[in-house]
């Protein structure tokens, strides 16, 4: 084990080597102060390479108007904190004269680096022919006589060289990773990163489930990389959001006085946190703690943000949250008797999906933007727990015929196929996503 932990440090180390120049580079925005002749647009775009400017426009800045005659500051924003080491300013779409007085560069820790006049004259190169640079007084004059011209940082402007004792927090800190991970042993990794089933007396397992499971996963990888597939993904998902409902809802189906007694209510938020938070924690320390986005990590931290794929854990620990309640609902409101219970809960589910949106409640997710919350979705797991365990599994009945029960698998393999096939509209020659409309 003690090479492991060795091999797992010298990692540690090379990986905040490389990450934390990355992190420092990182800009939030871009102010200028400008002036032009004419009315016109400007852009900045920010650029990442080792050796060559290379720039895109997913990551560009919006198009802000610049004062005519009169100077005024103009500051460009940058939602993803893109690591930079070159920037580009675009002065204008058509030929003409651009002053520049000031440029304040914002790094995403908080840092601000201040250029005038001079510094800017000398940091920056005409971006193609027909583009000079010139300066006069307190500000540079770009005059061009072609269409988008452009300026380009030189190298070294932004992304200064660091000195050998950037890197000593880097080797205090692989230090006490090392010491931490030497005290660990293998059962608490196991413990804390991988909690097993531990189903309780009387409870088994339903190994159908993780077939289910598997499925939903193709669903979101055939999602994420054969176009043909979009929004299969969100089916996936679906899947996944109605299994946590289910599962769940089985051990108060099953004993609705669980709910009453306290040991249970912290078993199941300890439960509930230990499936999420040890790995979840992990992956933002790798993703943005180590590349110094400070601001994302503590808004993940606390499931107030949730880039890309993470959309989906605000949704699971809003639905842990709200779970009790609606087991209080169903003890007090609904009697606890299925007859009221099963209709109680449907309605509840095309009451939220119809009259509740994103407008009224909603979480954070994919690219800065307003989700909805998919209660409707959890739903429909309570739902199906209330009608399986407590209607079918207690209903008296034969063994199965073996012919029926392989032709009721081949249906619902078939109908899970449905959803990956039509998640879109594809097949059905239109760009429509079925699988983000009809959840």
């Amino acid at each position: 084990m003690k090479w492991i932990r060795l091999l797992v440090t010298a990692l540690f180390f090379l990986v905040s080597c490389f990450i934390l120049p990355t992190g420092m580079s990182k800009i939030s925005a871009v102010s200028l102060t400008v002036s032009s002749e004419s009315h016109d647009l400007l852009k900045v775009y920010p650029g990442q390479s080792s050796r060559n400017p290379a720039f895109s426009e997913e990551k560009a800045s919006a198009l802000l108007e610049m004062p005519v005659e009169s100077q005024k500051k103009l500051i460009f924003r940058f939602p993803s904190q893109p690591a930079t080491t070159w920037l580009r300013i675009d002065p204008g779409e058509h030929p003409g004269v651009t002053k520049i007085y000031e440029m304040v560069v914002q790094q995403a820790l908080g840092r601000r680096l201040h250029f005038d006049a001079a510094e800017i004259y000398n940091g920056f190169r005409a971006g193609r022919e027909g583009v000079e640079l010139s300066l006069e007084g307190s500000y540079v004059v770009v005059r061009s006589t072609v269409e988008d011209p452009f300026l380009v940082s030189q190298p070294g402007f932004i992304s200064k060289p660091r000195p050998l004792f950037f890197y000593l927090p880097v080797v205090i800190l692989t230090f006490f990773f090392y010491y931490f991970i030497s005290k660990l042993d293998q059962s608490i990794i196991r413990t804390v990163f991988l909690p097993g089933r531990k189903l309780r007396p009387g409870i088994k397992a339903i190994a159908p489930l993780d077939g289910l499971r598997g499925f939903a996963a193709l669903l979101v990888v055939a999602d994420h990389t054969w176009p043909l597939f979009l929004g299969a993904g969100a089916s996936g998902v679906s899947i996944f959001f109605v299994l946590s409902g289910f599962l769940l809802c089985r051990p108060f189906v099953l004993n609705p006085q669980k709910m009453f007694r306290a040991d249970n209510l912290i078993r199941y938020g300890a439960r509930r946190l230990q499936r999420i938070l040890p790995m979840y924690y992990l992956y933002l320390f790798l993703t943005f703690g180590l590349a110094l986005r400070l601001y994302d990590f503590f808004l993940h931290l606390f499931f107030v943000e949730a880039l890309g794929h993470l959309w989906a854990i605000p949704q699971e620990m809003a639905f842990y949250t709200i779970f009790p309640l609606i087991l209080l609902v169903n003890y007090y409101l609904l009697r606890n008797r299925l007859w009221t219970v099963i209709p109680g809960i449907l309605g509840i589910m095309f009451l939220w999906h119809e009259y509740v949106t994103k407008k009224d409640i909603y979480l954070y997710g994919m690219m800065h933007t307003k989700l909805p919350f998919r209660l409707d979705v959890f739903l429909v797991g309570v739902l199906c727990s209330y009608l399986f365990f407590g209607i079918w599994e207690k209903m008296p009945r034969r063994e199965m015929h073996a012919m029926v029960k392989n032709i009721l698998l081949v249906v619902a393999v078939a109908l899970l196929a449905l959803f990956l096939f039509f998640s879109n509209g594809h097949y059905l020659h239109n760009s429509k996503i079925y699988a983000q409309i009809y959840y």
